[in-house]
Parts: C-alpha cells; structure tokens; sequence
C-alpha cells in the first residue's frame, strides 16, 4: 500500500520490500538494502535517524530506484527535524551513498520551515477555526513539503480535518461537501478577519 513521504510508516515500500528480498550478486543492490532495511523510516541506518521536540521523527525514504542504461539510479526523500540543517544531512546521507558505492548526480533540499504559533496571523486562523467548527484548534508539524515552504510566517491551513482520513494525495482521494463547505467559510472569515 502507497503511503505518503511524510507518513511512510503508513504504507508499504516495494522499493526496500525489493532490497529485502534480492538475494542476486549485484553489490550495490546489497548495499542499499543495508542502508535501508524495509520497515525503517527513520534513516537509522544510513546515520540519521533524528527526532526534535517539535518535528518529531524525522521519515528518509527510499522512493525510486530505476536501473537505466547500464546504471542504477534512485531518489530518497528525507523530511527532517528543525534542530538540524540540511548540509548536515547532505553530507550524511552522500557519505553513506559513497562508501556503498554509489556516485551522487545531486543533492537537493530544503531547510525546515516554521511558523512562531503566537503570532498574529496564527492566531488569527485558530480562532476563526474555532469559531467556525466549535472545535479547539492547534498547530502540528507535518513533514509535507508544503506550498507555504519558502513564504516567511506561512503556514499550511486545511483542507484536510483533524482525525479524517480523505485518503490525501492517494488513489480515491476525496472531500465530503460538509467538509468543503466548511473550509470555505473558515477560509473567507480568516480571509475577511486578515485583510479588514
């Protein structure tokens, strides 16, 4: 089962399920399936593995692998904690790569992105939460990459809500017409509340 990057503890790897159970000569196949044992959604075993007060557990997941003109090519996606940086974690990670075997076309990334939950804005958009659905609002970290990343002070608000399973970026993914109507009256009152 498909599971988002950012929840991969949710679904099932066929990449790493692959590793697990290649039982071929071919090293660097058996290398990353040391680096990254099915099951494992931390990064551990390729040194990382970190977790903060407020990130959480950070997920690394192994999530393409193609073998192409002679070469075998991958991607791993890694959502890590505020408390650290990413050329710390590019280091890490391409050390690891390197030692196995592989040589590293890019290393690509972006630094953490948080919003302070006692400023204004957020402030703002809890209480119109609230007043709207008479539920009590919070912040969370999510590990999504999400659309607000590199907008100082923005944070992603909605669509999905707290303890539903919309099946988000999923096959069937869905939205009841309860639920899009009531993010439609939370975001025009946030909106009429921010810029009135």
């Amino acid at each position: 089962m498909p599971a988002h990057a950012s929840t991969p503890e949710l679904g099932e790897n066929a990449i790493t399920m692959f590793l697990d159970g290649y039982s071929g000569e071919n090293l660097l196949l058996l290398n990353l399936a040391q680096l990254f044992p099915h099951g494992e959604t931390d990064g551990k075993s390729c040194g990382l593995g970190f977790s903060d007060e407020i990130s959480g557990k950070m997920t690394c997941v192994f999530s393409l692998l193609n073998a192409e003109k002679g070469r075998i090519k991958g991607a791993v996606d890694i959502r890590f904690p505020l408390d650290r940086k990413k050329a710390e974690i590019s280091r890490i990670i391409c050390d690891k790569l390197t030692e196995a075997g592989f040589e590293i076309d890019s290393c690509e990334g972006v630094e953490p992105h948080r919003t302070d939950e006692n400023s204004e804005f957020v402030q703002t958009l809890l209480r119109v939460y609230e007043r709207v659905t008479g539920d009590v609002g919070r912040c969370i970290a999510i590990g999504g990459g999400t659309y607000v990343h590199d907008i100082d002070g923005g944070v992603a608000f909605g669509a999905e809500f707290p303890g539903r399973n919309n099946n988000m970026h999923s096959p069937d993914e869905y939205i009841t017409t309860e639920e899009l109507l009531q993010n439609a009256e939370i975001m025009a009152e946030a909106m009429a509340e921010l810029c009135c």
